[in-house]
């Protein structure tokens, strides 16, 4: 599984005829290493044949001189397993030893990376070491501690170590999630809970509680941290552990993961805090959601609602009901914090919660100014540059006082022409009040008239160019008579400024945002409580996808995937059936795809069916083993 960090399935094999095929250890990272892996490294060893563990951990406060001698007995004990681990000490010339990496290793032992820890440079170690690497290698790091365990599996670690934990217990130290902090007793139920065969050494006794507690306080951190990759909350964790530590927490910010390792959206809701409102969620949403263009000139503006999706709000019902009072078409454009904007379209794949409390940050004010002027600017763009169907932009603002506060209106003003109008709607600084759903009705019904007379006068100016038009269908006609057998008119019907024509243009939208191409026709028609669409093909209707409205996204047929093309494409060295597709099936993969994204399955240049991406483009390439998509249709 992957998301902002990853689960991994992993098998410990250990030496021929040591352990049966029952007992070989299955398990998944991030983790506590197993020593079972470490003894097996051993094993290899020949020339290892006492007792001590084969990899020497390197303590945290080791003198330069001593770390460089440790470093070399690991690499000259280990100089039989070459094969399988890497052993990197990146001092002074970090660019120069992650060049020197050897990508075909199994596992990846930083051993100074507690040196590392508090520096910017962290963030360029783990990320380009995983970037070199296949995605089935580990990355292990000793001598961590709980509370910089969640922000180094944020970066790609999987494998841990108690050697922290237990020098800080041996030195008297108690362990939390955050922190560690000198205790002069140990108290008596944690005594208790590792005492019971009457030893009369007191301090060994408590000595070994202590170790017992820290160990547990590990092994809690590491089990909360899986929970929260299978849940898409490590970011929140990472925040919640690197607040008390300003080195920690300045690499959370520095930190820029892969995009393509975080799904376009879930199931769950996206947790936000007030001072974290620039994540790569969102940065992900708004390089799809930024090319949105609406489909009428007529635009409201409204606040956001805490319930998603905001159309179920009570908000958001009053606001749908006034706007539905005419037969013109309405884009309605939800303004927000952390996304900035969010059109009626898209808001299925927006699933958040934020602190509200009615004051906005500096960042937030210009994130959503920023947004909204290139928004208006795309409406521009395609409603102004047509001269025969020119039309002005109608802006109604029917937003509370503290959202009319934050508009730059000297950018807008700079978008906007004497051809274009801005309203406000709302009546003392409530949109939801009877007076300001009455008014944003009666200025609707206003402008509703006016575009009926703008639209009378875009047909006249059409009637004054039909001969042109007429001139060149005759030409055309004139063609088609010489071919009229090999040729055939695909030409597509343009929507109809109607509702349900804004209603298929909302989903086409949605295909862009999703796949960056729309796949959907003009024609298709829509069944069904959960959204099934159909066109009609060789006389016959085929479903070519269906809307998951709990993500907010299509699920692909193999007929829909046909429609697509190649986008989002995934070649196979094989013609595969339906199932899982393994390392060694496939070939190649647009750079794109990211994990669980739609993807169209291609074998010999060759349509073959869709599946689902389990892993992103970059680690299928590099996969040695393991699922890299599940393939749901294939034609017959």
């Amino acid at each position: 599984m992957y998301d902002i960090g990853r689960i991994c399935k992993e098998t410990i094999e250990v030496e021929d005829g040591k352990k049966t095929e029952s007992e070989i250890k299955m398990g998944i990272t991030p983790k506590i290493i197993d020593e079972d892996y470490l003894t097996s490294l051993k094993s290899n060893n020949t020339d290892n044949t006492d007792n001590k563990d084969n990899i020497l951990k390197i303590p945290f406060d080791c003198p330069e001189s001593l770390k460089n001698t440790i470093l070399n007995l690991n690499i000259n004990n280990n100089i039989n397993n070459n094969d399988k681990i890497e052993i990197i000490n990146f001092g002074k010339d970090i660019s120069k030893n992650l060049d020197d990496i050897d990508p075909n290793k199994e596992l990846y032992i930083i051993v100074d990376i507690l040196q590392m820890i508090s520096r910017k440079e962290l963030i360029n170690i783990i990320p380009k070491i995983r970037e070199k690497i296949s995605p089935n290698a580990g990355i292990y790091v000793p001598n961590v501690l709980p509370a910089q365990v969640p922000l180094l599996v944020y970066m790609g670690v999987d494998y841990f170590d108690y050697g922290a934990v237990d020098y800080y217990s041996a030195m008297g130290y108690q362990l939390s999630k955050n922190r560690q902090y000198k205790i002069s007793n140990v108290k008596n139920e944690l005594s208790n809970n590792n005492n019971n065969n009457n030893n009369n050494n007191k301090e060994n006794n408590k000595e070994s509680a202590l170790k017992f507690h820290n160990r547990q306080i590990m092994d809690a951190v590491i089990e909360e941290t899986l929970y929260c990759i299978e849940n898409q909350k490590l970011r929140n964790l990472v925040e919640e552990t690197t607040i008390s530590d300003p080195y920690l927490r300045a690499n959370y910010r520095r930190y820029v993961p892969d995009l393509r390792n975080i799904p376009l959206s879930t199931e769950n809701k996206l947790i936000v805090t007030m001072d974290e409102v620039k994540i790569p969620e969102v940065k992900k949403y708004i390089e799809r959601a930024v090319n949105y263009t609406p489909f009428s000139n007529l635009i409201v503006l409204l606040p956001c609602s805490s319930k998603k999706p905001y159309s179920l709000s009570k908000s958001h019902q009053k606001f749908i009901g006034a706007i539905n009072s005419i037969k013109t078409p309405v884009d309605e454009l939800i303004l927000t914090s952390p996304y900035g904007i969010v059109p009626r379209a898209l808001e299925l794949s927006v699933k958040y919660d934020i602190p509200v409390t009615g004051e906005w940050s500096a960042d937030e004010v210009e994130f959503i100014n920023e947004n909204l002027a290139k928004y208006l600017k795309n409406a521009k763009n395609k409603f102004s540059n047509d001269e025969a169907t020119k039309k002005g932009l109608k802006v109604i603002a029917h937003l509370p006082d503290h959202y009319l506060e934050i508009l730059d209106m000297e950018r807008m003003n700079s978008i906007l022409t004497d051809e274009d109008e801005f309203i406000i709607s709302s009546i003392n600084g409530n949109p939801t009040t009877n007076d300001s759903i009455s008014n944003l009705k009666a200025i609707l019904k206003d402008l509703e008239i006016k575009m009926r007379e703008e639209q009378k006068l875009n047909a006249i100016s059409k009637r004054e160019n039909s001969e042109k038009s007429e001139e060149t269908n005759n030409n055309a006609n004139e063609n088609n008579n010489n071919n009229n057998n090999n040729n055939v008119d695909n030409t597509e019907k343009p929507l109809r400024f109607t509702r349900r024509g804004q209603v298929i243009h909302n989903y086409q939208e949605l295909a862009k945002f999703q796949f960056g191409k729309n796949f959907i026709p003009n024609d298709v028609v829509v069944k069904g409580k959960h959204k099934k669409f159909f066109i009609k093909q060789n006389g016959k209707e085929v479903q070519i996808c269906t809307l998951n409205d709990r993500k907010g996204l299509f699920v692909l047929t193999v007929n829909g995937g046909e429609l697509l093309g190649k986008e989002n494409w995934v070649e196979l060295n094989f013609k595969a059936k339906k199932g899982s597709l393994f390392a060694p099936g496939f070939k190649d993969a647009q750079d794109i795809i990211s994990v669980n994204d739609e993807v169209v399955i291609y074998y010999e240049d060759k349509y073959l069916g869709v599946g689902r991406a389990l892993m992103n483009a970059s680690e299928m390439k590099k996969a040695t083993s393991g699922i890299l998509l599940s393939i749901r249709h294939v034609f017959k």
